[in-house]
């Protein structure tokens, strides 16, 4: 019986020897060795405004262990509130919660922002078992008024990214919508509005990649310092990131007051979102039109993926062409047609000198930029560059489009061959190029290039130059001042 045993081991030892040798147990091995950009992932394209906000708040729904938000603005009232209710939330179940803000953008921008009451009230509330669980640094946040900071190099570095990050999920939400309420049409300001984008939610082992690129961006950002709060005409909060004083036009008690009395106010609000959520009452967004989206069932898998980005640590410092330089390899690429879009039409020398080369060779070119119309294209100084691009991009027989409707043009992408697809934050302009952070994904899929290809066509119509009043009486003036290279990396 015992020798019986033994034959049996030894019978099933040499089965395995050869199953291990011949390859059947080695999948996970043979898998562990290809690129991540080539196994199982999948993505869903996000292309109405409505959709934006139902689908980014279903992901916050689903994910159970840490979220990662990087973004260039986010307005901390209306739906954007809302959502940093819904991360406090999160936050208290004992979801990891960070938030990486644009300190340019916070100090700049209009609407109500993230600012140090805030950050104070979700420090105290947005708790798990007595530990902070939700946490806000900024990037590259600055002091100052107004111009000196907007002059090219680091002090006008800003971080333009739109990532939301789902580890659990193994999920990426990136696209050009940033966490404003404009991006879900529901900017009270300005009714009805929003702009034309197209957003990835992208599952699958690429989401690593995205993964290691926010860690990143974690370590380099700023966090708060409430001793640098000061007070100017729309209450914005700034600090340096290389120290220095608080502003002298406001006295420490004022601004220890104001500080409190923004604490106080954000505190109750804080409070009574999270009630809402709890009770499903959600002023944001009514029920009738809630409807969650199952992206998951509709993503498609593509055939390859790449996250793309500049080297964090070295564009804050001044300096890197990676990103740009794979891009302009990527018009390089194409062989039949190259259709792109973005809504600041000031190409670099590099990306127009891959155009011209291409369109020597016979490839097909096609544009969507800003329409004239809308906010994006009435602006004086920005259409003067828009114009001369036009112009030049004509000569080499391309076709340009701009969106149909009132939206502004805010899709930033490149297709080639209706092949490969870029979707993200670059504008290709010389303010994406040489001084603010940028990222976004590369897709290898017919499917895939070819829906976006049809939803950008079916929403767009030829371009149609429009010069108002006001662009003649500026021309003069404008014109040669924003052929000076700083003024140019503003836009």
């Amino acid at each position: 019986m015992k020798n019986t045993l033994n034959s049996k081991l030894a019978t099933l030892l040499c089965l395995a020897i050869f199953l291990i040798n011949s390859g059947c147990v080695s999948t996970l091995e043979k898998q562990s060795r290809v690129p991540s950009s080539e196994l199982g992932n999948k993505v869903f394209l996000v292309n109405e405004a409505e959709m934006a906000l139902r689908v980014r708040w279903d992901l916050l729904d689903m994910e159970n262990e840490e979220i990662f938000a990087d973004f260039h603005v986010w307005d901390s009232n209306g739906a954007g509130g809302y959502s940093i209710a819904k991360l406090c939330s999160k936050a208290q179940q004992g979801v990891r919660v960070r938030l990486v803000v644009d300190g340019i953008a916070m100090a700049l921008w209009g609407n109500e922002f993230i600012e140090g009451g805030l950050i104070r009230a979700i420090k105290e509330t947005c708790t798990y078992q007595g530990r902070e669980m939700m946490s806000i640094r900024f990037w590259n946040p600055v002091e100052a008024n107004a111009l000196p900071t907007l002059v090219a190099g680091k002090k006008s570095h800003r971080n333009h990214d739109k990532i939301l990050y789902l580890k659990g999920l193994q999920t990426v939400y990136e696209g050009d919508r940033n966490w404003q309420n404009v991006n879900y049409r529901m900017d009270p300001n300005q009714p009805g509005y929003s702009y034309f984008s197209v957003d990835a939610v992208v599952t699958g082992p690429v989401v690593n990649e995205t993964a290691a690129y926010l860690e990143t961006i974690w370590e380099l950002a700023k966090e708060f310092e409430p001793k640098l709060v000061t007070v100017a005409d729309k209450t914005v909060t700034r600090h340096r990131s290389g120290g220095g004083p608080p502003d002298t036009t406001v006295s420490p008690l004022l601004r220890k007051e104001y500080y409190q009395n923004t604490y106080d106010r954000k505190l109750a609000d804080l409070q009574s979102k999270l009630k809402d959520i709890e009770s499903g009452q959600l002023e944001f967004i009514s029920a009738e039109k809630y409807e969650p989206i199952d992206w998951r069932a509709k993503a498609i898998p593509v055939k390859s993926a790449r996250f793309l980005h500049f080297d964090a640590k070295a564009k804050l410092e001044g300096g890197d062409d990676s990103f740009n330089k794979e891009l302009a390899d990527l018009f390089a690429s194409a062989q039949q047609k190259i259709f792109f879009a973005t809504p600041f039409l000031m190409l670099p020398e590099q990306f127009h000198s891959a155009l011209e080369d291409r369109a020597r060779n016979g490839v097909e070119i096609s544009l969507l930029t800003s329409a004239p119309n809308t906010r994006m294209g009435t602006v004086p100084k920005f259409y003067q560059f828009q114009n001369a691009d036009i112009n030049r991009l004509r000569k080499i027989g391309t076709k340009i489009y701009q969106n149909t409707g009132t939206d502004a043009e805010h899709l930033k992408c490149i297709m080639i061959d209706r092949k490969k697809t870029f979707l993200g934050t670059h504008n290709m302009n010389p303010r994406s190029v040489d001084v603010d952070l940028e990222s976004g994904f590369l897709f290898e899929d017919e499917t895939l290039t070819m829906d976006l290809e049809a939803f950008v066509l079916a929403n767009s119509e030829d371009y149609k130059k429009k010069k108002t009043v006001t662009h003649f009486l500026l021309s003069p003036i404008v014109k040669p001042l924003l052929r000076l290279k700083f003024l140019k990396r503003q836009f």
